[in-house]
Protein backbone atom coordinates (compact mmCIF):
# COMPACT_ATOMS: atom_id res chain seq x y z
CA UNK A 1 0.00 0.00 0.00
CA UNK A 2 1.29 3.78 -1.53
CA UNK A 3 1.10 6.91 0.31
CA UNK A 4 -2.16 9.00 -0.62
CA UNK A 5 -1.71 11.57 -2.77
CA UNK A 6 -2.88 14.83 -1.81
CA UNK A 7 -5.85 14.43 -4.10
CA UNK A 8 -6.61 10.94 -2.76
CA UNK A 9 -6.04 12.07 0.84
CA UNK A 10 -8.83 15.23 0.77
CA UNK A 11 -11.58 12.73 -1.01
CA UNK A 12 -10.44 9.63 2.03
CA UNK A 13 -13.26 9.08 4.60
CA UNK A 14 -12.09 8.50 7.94
CA UNK A 15 -13.08 5.42 7.93
CA UNK A 16 -11.36 4.28 5.13
CA UNK A 17 -8.37 6.04 7.29
CA UNK A 18 -8.61 4.09 10.08
CA UNK A 19 -8.84 0.83 7.84
CA UNK A 20 -5.92 1.73 5.97
CA UNK A 21 -3.34 2.28 8.40
CA UNK A 22 -5.00 -0.36 10.32
CA UNK A 23 -4.19 -2.56 7.74
CA UNK A 24 -0.66 -1.48 7.03
CA UNK A 25 0.14 -1.95 10.59
CA UNK A 26 -1.28 -5.03 10.56
CA UNK A 27 1.12 -6.37 7.32
CA UNK A 28 4.11 -5.00 9.40
CA UNK A 29 3.09 -6.76 12.76
CA UNK A 30 2.75 -10.45 11.10
CA UNK A 31 6.14 -11.04 10.12
CA UNK A 32 7.16 -10.65 13.48
CA UNK A 33 3.91 -12.49 14.77
CA UNK A 34 5.19 -15.47 12.67
CA UNK A 35 8.65 -15.73 13.70
CA UNK A 36 7.46 -15.91 17.45
CA UNK A 37 4.45 -18.06 16.70
CA UNK A 38 7.02 -20.30 14.45
CA UNK A 39 9.44 -20.63 17.36
CA UNK A 40 6.92 -21.17 20.29
CA UNK A 41 5.37 -24.09 18.05
CA UNK A 42 8.66 -25.85 17.51
CA UNK A 43 9.64 -25.66 20.89
CA UNK A 44 6.54 -26.69 22.06
CA UNK A 45 6.02 -29.28 19.61
CA UNK A 46 9.51 -30.90 19.95
CA UNK A 47 9.30 -31.10 23.50
CA UNK A 48 5.85 -32.99 23.30
CA UNK A 49 7.39 -35.71 20.90
CA UNK A 50 10.14 -36.50 22.85
CA UNK A 51 7.42 -39.18 24.36
CA UNK A 52 5.23 -38.98 21.10
CA UNK A 53 7.00 -38.70 17.29
CA UNK A 54 3.58 -38.75 15.78
CA UNK A 55 3.50 -35.56 16.63
CA UNK A 56 5.97 -34.22 13.88
CA UNK A 57 3.34 -34.86 11.81
CA UNK A 58 1.59 -31.65 13.41
CA UNK A 59 4.53 -29.39 13.55
CA UNK A 60 5.67 -29.66 9.74
CA UNK A 61 2.74 -28.33 7.90
CA UNK A 62 2.45 -25.26 11.00
CA UNK A 63 5.89 -24.17 10.09
CA UNK A 64 5.34 -24.62 6.48
CA UNK A 65 2.40 -22.43 6.65
CA UNK A 66 4.10 -20.22 9.00
CA UNK A 67 7.08 -20.09 6.83
CA UNK A 68 4.75 -19.27 3.37
CA UNK A 69 2.78 -16.39 4.73
CA UNK A 70 6.34 -14.83 6.53
CA UNK A 71 8.16 -15.01 3.07
CA UNK A 72 5.33 -13.69 1.33
CA UNK A 73 5.12 -10.74 3.46
CA UNK A 74 8.65 -10.00 3.48
CA UNK A 75 10.03 -6.61 2.07
CA UNK A 76 13.35 -7.29 1.08
CA UNK A 77 14.57 -9.57 -1.62
CA UNK A 78 16.66 -12.61 -2.32
CA UNK A 79 20.39 -11.71 -3.29
CA UNK A 80 19.31 -13.54 -6.70
CA UNK A 81 16.42 -11.59 -7.73
CA UNK A 82 12.85 -11.05 -7.08
CA UNK A 83 12.16 -12.89 -10.32
CA UNK A 84 13.92 -16.39 -9.70
CA UNK A 85 13.14 -19.51 -7.57
CA UNK A 86 11.08 -19.31 -4.82
CA UNK A 87 10.72 -15.65 -4.74
CA UNK A 88 8.88 -15.69 -7.99
CA UNK A 89 6.98 -18.88 -6.75
CA UNK A 90 5.66 -16.41 -3.66
CA UNK A 91 4.69 -14.03 -5.90
CA UNK A 92 1.05 -14.79 -6.51
CA UNK A 93 0.96 -15.53 -2.54
CA UNK A 94 2.39 -11.62 -1.76
CA UNK A 95 -0.14 -9.87 -4.19
CA UNK A 96 -3.01 -11.74 -2.39
CA UNK A 97 -1.92 -11.39 1.04
CA UNK A 98 -1.23 -7.47 0.34
CA UNK A 99 -4.02 -6.90 -2.22
CA UNK A 100 -7.04 -8.00 0.64
CA UNK A 101 -4.85 -7.42 4.09
CA UNK A 102 -8.11 -7.74 6.17
CA UNK A 103 -9.03 -11.40 5.38
CA UNK A 104 -5.46 -12.68 5.16
CA UNK A 105 -4.92 -11.67 8.39
CA UNK A 106 -7.97 -13.01 9.93
CA UNK A 107 -7.36 -16.76 7.71
CA UNK A 108 -3.85 -16.76 9.39
CA UNK A 109 -4.47 -16.53 12.65
CA UNK A 110 -7.83 -18.70 12.53
CA UNK A 111 -5.44 -20.83 10.85
CA UNK A 112 -2.76 -21.22 13.54
CA UNK A 113 -4.72 -20.91 16.54
CA UNK A 114 -6.85 -23.97 15.09
CA UNK A 115 -3.78 -26.07 14.29
CA UNK A 116 -2.53 -25.06 17.53
CA UNK A 117 -5.71 -26.30 19.04
CA UNK A 118 -5.43 -29.60 16.93
CA UNK A 119 -1.57 -29.93 18.45
CA UNK A 120 -2.30 -29.92 21.92
CA UNK A 121 -5.49 -32.03 22.25
CA UNK A 122 -4.72 -34.71 24.89
CA UNK A 123 -1.34 -32.91 25.67
CA UNK A 124 -0.91 -31.16 28.93
CA UNK A 125 2.55 -30.00 27.89
CA UNK A 126 1.27 -28.04 24.97
CA UNK A 127 -1.70 -26.46 26.86
CA UNK A 128 -0.11 -23.19 27.56
CA UNK A 129 1.13 -22.83 24.06
CA UNK A 130 -2.66 -22.46 23.23
CA UNK A 131 -3.02 -20.30 26.12
CA UNK A 132 -0.80 -17.77 25.13
CA UNK A 133 -1.18 -18.40 21.58
CA UNK A 134 -4.32 -15.86 21.96
CA UNK A 135 -2.21 -13.25 23.03
CA UNK A 136 -0.84 -13.19 19.89
CA UNK A 137 -4.17 -11.34 18.84
CA UNK A 138 -4.27 -8.13 20.25
CA UNK A 139 -1.41 -6.12 18.91
CA UNK A 140 -3.42 -6.30 15.39
CA UNK A 141 -6.00 -3.92 14.71
CA UNK A 142 -8.56 -5.05 13.35
CA UNK A 143 -12.56 -4.48 13.89
CA UNK A 144 -14.57 -5.76 16.70
CA UNK A 145 -16.48 -8.41 14.56
CA UNK A 146 -13.26 -9.69 13.34
CA UNK A 147 -11.67 -10.26 16.47
CA UNK A 148 -14.92 -12.39 17.88
CA UNK A 149 -14.59 -14.11 14.43
CA UNK A 150 -10.60 -15.33 15.59
CA UNK A 151 -11.27 -16.08 18.99
CA UNK A 152 -14.63 -17.77 18.54
CA UNK A 153 -13.26 -19.87 16.12
CA UNK A 154 -10.78 -21.58 19.22
CA UNK A 155 -13.42 -21.27 21.58
CA UNK A 156 -16.03 -22.80 19.20
CA UNK A 157 -13.18 -25.67 18.31
CA UNK A 158 -12.27 -26.58 21.55
CA UNK A 159 -15.50 -26.85 23.04
CA UNK A 160 -16.45 -28.70 19.85
CA UNK A 161 -13.55 -30.79 20.70
CA UNK A 162 -14.84 -31.31 24.30
CA UNK A 163 -18.32 -32.39 23.09
CA UNK A 164 -16.98 -35.28 20.74
CA UNK A 165 -15.21 -36.36 23.50
CA UNK A 166 -11.65 -35.59 22.14
CA UNK A 167 -9.34 -35.69 24.91
CA UNK A 168 -8.46 -32.01 25.42
CA UNK A 169 -6.34 -32.87 28.28
CA UNK A 170 -4.15 -35.92 29.24
CA UNK A 171 -6.87 -36.72 32.16
CA UNK A 172 -10.05 -36.42 31.24
CA UNK A 173 -11.12 -34.92 34.71
CA UNK A 174 -9.10 -32.35 33.81
CA UNK A 175 -11.19 -31.20 30.99
CA UNK A 176 -13.63 -28.87 32.08
CA UNK A 177 -10.61 -26.40 33.67
CA UNK A 178 -8.72 -26.58 30.55
CA UNK A 179 -11.23 -25.48 28.88
CA UNK A 180 -11.92 -22.74 31.26
CA UNK A 181 -8.64 -21.63 31.47
CA UNK A 182 -8.64 -21.02 27.97
CA UNK A 183 -11.64 -19.45 26.97
CA UNK A 184 -11.16 -17.43 29.70
CA UNK A 185 -7.67 -16.31 28.55
CA UNK A 186 -8.66 -15.59 25.20
CA UNK A 187 -11.91 -13.87 26.62
CA UNK A 188 -9.22 -11.76 28.38
CA UNK A 189 -7.05 -10.96 25.37
CA UNK A 190 -10.18 -10.37 23.41
CA UNK A 191 -11.35 -7.29 25.25
CA UNK A 192 -7.44 -6.05 25.24
CA UNK A 193 -7.39 -6.09 22.16
CA UNK A 194 -10.65 -4.31 21.43
CA UNK A 195 -9.64 -1.78 24.14
CA UNK A 196 -6.20 -1.31 22.46
CA UNK A 197 -7.76 -1.02 19.43
CA UNK A 198 -10.58 1.22 19.73
CA UNK A 199 -8.03 3.84 21.52
CA UNK A 200 -5.55 3.62 18.45
CA UNK A 201 -8.66 4.47 16.47
CA UNK A 202 -9.31 7.29 18.28
CA UNK A 203 -5.40 8.40 17.58
CA UNK A 204 -5.83 7.78 14.07
CA UNK A 205 -9.18 9.48 13.56
CA UNK A 206 -7.62 12.62 14.87
CA UNK A 207 -3.87 12.48 12.69
CA UNK A 208 -6.37 11.96 9.90
CA UNK A 209 -8.36 14.89 10.98
CA UNK A 210 -5.63 17.61 11.32
CA UNK A 211 -4.27 15.96 7.77
CA UNK A 212 -7.12 16.29 5.90
CA UNK A 213 -7.51 20.00 7.05
CA UNK A 214 -3.95 20.84 5.93
CA UNK A 215 -4.46 18.73 2.83
CA UNK A 216 -7.36 20.77 1.69
CA UNK A 217 -5.66 23.81 2.58
CA UNK A 218 -2.51 22.59 0.80
CA UNK A 219 -4.84 22.09 -2.31
CA UNK A 220 -6.25 25.44 -2.31
CA UNK A 221 -2.89 27.16 -2.19
CA UNK A 222 -2.04 24.69 -5.24
CA UNK A 223 -4.79 25.34 -7.14
CA UNK A 224 -4.20 29.38 -6.24
CA UNK A 225 -1.06 28.82 -8.01
CA UNK A 226 -1.89 27.02 -10.83
CA UNK A 227 -4.37 30.15 -11.42
CA UNK A 228 -1.41 32.39 -10.54
CA UNK A 229 0.89 29.96 -13.44
CA UNK A 230 -2.23 30.39 -16.06
CA UNK A 231 -2.04 34.34 -15.47
CA UNK A 232 1.15 34.97 -15.44
CA UNK A 233 1.70 32.29 -18.65
CA UNK A 234 -1.02 34.48 -20.28
CA UNK A 235 1.02 37.41 -19.92
CA UNK A 236 3.72 36.50 -22.27
CA UNK A 237 2.72 37.28 -25.62
CA UNK A 238 1.66 34.33 -27.80
CA UNK A 239 3.85 35.24 -30.42
CA UNK A 240 5.75 38.21 -32.32
CA UNK A 241 4.24 40.55 -34.40
CA UNK A 242 5.07 39.81 -37.92
CA UNK A 243 7.89 41.94 -39.02
CA UNK A 244 8.72 40.90 -42.45
CA UNK A 245 12.89 41.25 -41.93
CA UNK A 246 12.91 39.31 -38.65
CA UNK A 247 12.44 35.82 -37.63
CA UNK A 248 11.73 35.77 -34.13
CA UNK A 249 10.95 32.76 -31.38
CA UNK A 250 10.84 32.45 -27.91
CA UNK A 251 10.41 30.10 -24.72
CA UNK A 252 9.92 30.22 -21.24
CA UNK A 253 9.72 27.30 -18.29
CA UNK A 254 8.49 28.65 -14.81
CA UNK A 255 11.15 26.51 -12.08
CA UNK A 256 7.88 26.39 -9.90
CA UNK A 257 4.12 27.00 -10.34
CA UNK A 258 5.16 30.90 -10.10
CA UNK A 259 8.07 31.75 -12.17
CA UNK A 260 10.36 35.02 -12.23
CA UNK A 261 11.20 35.70 -15.81
CA UNK A 262 9.74 37.72 -18.56
CA UNK A 263 9.98 38.85 -22.11
CA UNK A 264 7.87 40.83 -24.50
CA UNK A 265 7.68 42.49 -27.76
CA UNK A 266 6.31 46.19 -28.33
CA UNK A 267 6.44 47.55 -32.09
CA UNK A 268 7.12 51.20 -32.46
CA UNK A 269 6.81 53.86 -34.91
CA UNK A 270 9.10 53.16 -38.31
CA UNK A 271 8.72 49.49 -38.38
CA UNK A 272 10.66 49.05 -35.25
CA UNK A 273 10.20 46.57 -32.60
CA UNK A 274 11.31 46.90 -29.02
CA UNK A 275 12.21 42.90 -27.38
CA UNK A 276 12.10 42.90 -23.88
CA UNK A 277 13.82 40.07 -20.99
CA UNK A 278 13.59 40.29 -17.45
CA UNK A 279 14.38 38.49 -14.24
CA UNK A 280 13.17 38.87 -11.03
CA UNK A 281 15.66 37.43 -8.15
CA UNK A 282 14.15 34.03 -7.35
CA UNK A 283 10.74 32.33 -8.20
CA UNK A 284 7.70 31.68 -6.74
CA UNK A 285 4.71 33.74 -5.65
CA UNK A 286 6.76 37.20 -4.49
CA UNK A 287 8.46 37.07 -7.96
CA UNK A 288 5.66 36.59 -10.29
CA UNK A 289 3.43 39.61 -8.24
CA UNK A 290 6.86 41.93 -8.77
CA UNK A 291 6.92 40.85 -12.26
CA UNK A 292 3.20 41.84 -12.76
CA UNK A 293 4.27 45.49 -11.77
CA UNK A 294 7.26 45.47 -14.09
CA UNK A 295 5.08 44.33 -17.11
CA UNK A 296 2.62 47.07 -16.38
CA UNK A 297 4.44 49.56 -16.16
CA UNK A 298 6.55 48.74 -19.62
CA UNK A 299 2.87 48.37 -21.56
CA UNK A 300 2.12 52.14 -20.22
CA UNK A 301 5.90 53.15 -20.72
CA UNK A 302 5.67 51.27 -24.51
CA UNK A 303 5.62 55.08 -26.31
CA UNK A 304 8.91 55.94 -24.56
CA UNK A 305 11.06 52.63 -26.18
CA UNK A 306 12.68 54.42 -27.89
CA UNK A 307 15.08 56.06 -24.92
CA UNK A 308 15.20 52.92 -23.20
CA UNK A 309 17.80 54.34 -20.25
CA UNK A 310 15.46 56.80 -19.39
CA UNK A 311 12.94 53.80 -19.22
CA UNK A 312 15.04 52.06 -17.21
CA UNK A 313 15.32 54.52 -14.55
CA UNK A 314 11.44 54.62 -14.19
CA UNK A 315 11.16 51.48 -13.31
CA UNK A 316 14.36 51.46 -11.28
CA UNK A 317 12.10 53.86 -9.35
CA UNK A 318 9.00 51.95 -9.79
CA UNK A 319 10.96 48.53 -8.04
CA UNK A 320 12.52 50.66 -5.16
CA UNK A 321 9.10 51.89 -4.29
CA UNK A 322 7.35 48.53 -4.90
CA UNK A 323 9.15 45.55 -2.83
CA UNK A 324 9.25 46.38 0.23
CA UNK A 325 11.85 43.25 0.78
CA UNK A 326 14.73 44.83 -1.08
CA UNK A 327 14.13 42.27 -4.28
CA UNK A 328 16.46 43.39 -7.78
CA UNK A 329 15.13 42.71 -11.41
CA UNK A 330 17.01 42.66 -14.62
CA UNK A 331 16.40 43.56 -17.34
CA UNK A 332 17.34 43.61 -20.85
CA UNK A 333 16.15 45.84 -23.88
CA UNK A 334 16.90 45.72 -27.58
CA UNK A 335 15.41 47.72 -30.30
CA UNK A 336 15.71 46.83 -33.57
CA UNK A 337 15.73 49.16 -36.57
CA UNK A 338 15.21 47.67 -39.89
CA UNK A 339 15.75 50.76 -41.71
CA UNK A 340 19.44 51.64 -40.25
CA UNK A 341 20.08 47.74 -39.41
CA UNK A 342 20.73 48.60 -36.27
CA UNK A 343 20.13 46.96 -32.47
CA UNK A 344 20.20 49.52 -29.77
CA UNK A 345 20.94 47.39 -26.89
CA UNK A 346 20.58 48.39 -23.06
CA UNK A 347 20.82 46.72 -19.77
CA UNK A 348 20.06 46.76 -16.05
CA UNK A 349 22.19 43.81 -14.79
CA UNK A 350 21.12 41.26 -17.38
CA UNK A 351 23.35 38.42 -18.73
CA UNK A 352 25.01 39.45 -21.80
CA UNK A 353 22.63 39.53 -25.36
CA UNK A 354 24.71 37.27 -27.75
CA UNK A 355 25.47 37.95 -31.10
CA UNK A 356 26.42 35.38 -33.82
CA UNK A 357 27.36 37.02 -37.12
CA UNK A 358 29.98 35.56 -39.77
CA UNK A 359 32.81 36.85 -37.50
CA UNK A 360 31.62 34.57 -34.76
CA UNK A 361 29.68 34.77 -31.62
CA UNK A 362 30.02 38.15 -29.54
CA UNK A 363 28.48 39.12 -26.26
CA UNK A 364 27.04 42.75 -25.39
CA UNK A 365 28.74 42.98 -22.26
CA UNK A 366 26.97 45.96 -20.44
CA UNK A 367 27.55 46.14 -17.02
CA UNK A 368 25.51 47.80 -14.52
CA UNK A 369 23.29 47.46 -11.67
CA UNK A 370 20.10 45.36 -11.24
CA UNK A 371 16.63 47.58 -10.88
CA UNK A 372 15.70 48.52 -7.57
CA UNK A 373 19.47 48.94 -5.84
CA UNK A 374 19.74 52.21 -3.66
CA UNK A 375 22.76 52.91 -5.93
CA UNK A 376 23.12 54.87 -8.91
CA UNK A 377 23.08 51.78 -11.42
CA UNK A 378 24.61 53.34 -14.54
CA UNK A 379 22.50 51.49 -16.99
CA UNK A 380 24.74 50.82 -20.49
CA UNK A 381 23.89 50.96 -24.22
CA UNK A 382 25.42 50.13 -27.15
CA UNK A 383 24.40 49.89 -30.74
CA UNK A 384 25.19 46.69 -32.77
CA UNK A 385 25.02 46.70 -36.54
CA UNK A 386 23.27 43.97 -38.12
CA UNK A 387 23.78 41.80 -41.42
CA UNK A 388 21.85 39.36 -42.65
CA UNK A 389 21.93 35.57 -41.52
CA UNK A 390 22.80 37.27 -38.10
CA UNK A 391 21.06 35.97 -34.79
CA UNK A 392 20.92 37.37 -31.26
CA UNK A 393 19.66 35.62 -28.11
CA UNK A 394 18.64 37.36 -25.36
CA UNK A 395 18.51 34.88 -21.96
CA UNK A 396 17.76 34.84 -18.39
CA UNK A 397 20.58 33.48 -16.40
CA UNK A 398 18.51 30.41 -15.74
CA UNK A 399 20.17 29.05 -18.77
CA UNK A 400 23.65 29.22 -18.48
CA UNK A 401 23.51 28.90 -14.65
CA UNK A 402 21.54 25.52 -15.35
CA UNK A 403 23.97 22.78 -13.61
CA UNK A 404 24.04 18.88 -14.57
CA UNK A 405 23.71 16.17 -12.41
CA UNK A 406 27.03 16.96 -10.59
CA UNK A 407 26.37 20.69 -10.01
CA UNK A 408 28.60 21.91 -13.38
CA UNK A 409 27.18 24.92 -14.41
CA UNK A 410 26.19 25.00 -18.08
CA UNK A 411 28.22 28.27 -18.49
CA UNK A 412 28.04 31.09 -20.65
CA UNK A 413 31.05 29.58 -22.67
CA UNK A 414 29.42 27.32 -23.57
CA UNK A 415 26.22 28.99 -24.59
CA UNK A 416 28.41 30.90 -26.78
CA UNK A 417 29.50 27.76 -28.17
CA UNK A 418 27.03 26.03 -28.77
CA UNK A 419 25.20 29.09 -30.61
CA UNK A 420 28.19 29.19 -33.17
CA UNK A 421 28.12 25.31 -34.15
CA UNK A 422 24.28 26.17 -35.16
CA UNK A 423 24.25 26.28 -39.34
CA UNK A 424 23.72 29.81 -40.43
CA UNK A 425 21.02 29.08 -42.89
CA UNK A 426 18.92 27.65 -39.67
CA UNK A 427 15.44 29.39 -39.13
CA UNK A 428 14.84 30.67 -35.20
CA UNK A 429 12.84 28.23 -34.23
CA UNK A 430 16.02 25.68 -35.62
CA UNK A 431 18.46 27.57 -33.70
CA UNK A 432 15.97 27.82 -30.27
CA UNK A 433 15.63 24.11 -30.40
CA UNK A 434 19.06 23.20 -31.16
CA UNK A 435 20.31 25.14 -27.97
CA UNK A 436 17.48 23.64 -26.11
CA UNK A 437 18.88 19.73 -26.93
CA UNK A 438 22.66 20.64 -25.98
CA UNK A 439 21.63 22.32 -23.09
CA UNK A 440 19.15 18.72 -22.39
CA UNK A 441 22.34 16.17 -23.03
CA UNK A 442 24.52 18.62 -20.80
CA UNK A 443 21.70 18.30 -17.55
CA UNK A 444 21.76 14.87 -18.16
CA UNK A 445 18.11 14.29 -16.87
CA UNK A 446 19.00 17.26 -13.62
CA UNK A 447 16.21 18.93 -12.44
CA UNK A 448 15.48 22.38 -13.10
CA UNK A 449 16.77 24.63 -10.50
CA UNK A 450 16.10 27.94 -12.13
CA UNK A 451 13.46 29.53 -14.44
CA UNK A 452 14.50 29.01 -18.17
CA UNK A 453 13.92 31.64 -20.85
CA UNK A 454 15.27 33.20 -23.70
CA UNK A 455 14.29 35.10 -27.51
CA UNK A 456 16.10 34.01 -30.63
CA UNK A 457 16.00 36.45 -33.40
CA UNK A 458 17.50 36.10 -36.63
CA UNK A 459 17.72 38.94 -39.31
CA UNK A 460 16.34 38.06 -42.65
CA UNK A 461 17.52 39.55 -46.32
CA UNK A 462 14.64 41.48 -46.44
CA UNK A 463 14.28 44.77 -45.73
CA UNK A 464 11.10 46.55 -45.42
CA UNK A 465 8.74 48.33 -48.42
CA UNK A 466 8.29 52.00 -47.82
Amino acid sequence: MQPFSLDELSQLSPEQAVANRFDVSNLNKARWFLVLYALAAAGGTIAASIGDPRRFAILVPNLLFALVFFFALRRWRLSRGPDEGFDRALEPVRRLIVGHPRAAIVTLLVALLLSTLLATLGLDGLIPLLVIAGYFVPPFRMRPVERLLIHGSLVLGLLLAALLGLPVAEKKTDDTGTVAAVVSNHVFALIVGLATSRRRRREILAIFIAAQASTKDQLRMRQELDYAREIQLAMLPAGCPPQGWLDICSLSWPATEVGGDYYDYFPLDAGRLAVVVGDVAGHGMASGLLLAGVRSCLTILATELDQPLAVLAKLNHMVQQTARRRKLVTLAIVILDPVRRIATVANAGHPPVLVRNAAGVAEVALPSLPLGTQLDPHFGLREVPLEAEDVLLLHSDGLYEGEDRFGEPYGLERLAESLAQVPRELEATAVRDALLADFAIFQGGAPQRDDLTFVVVKVGADRPTD
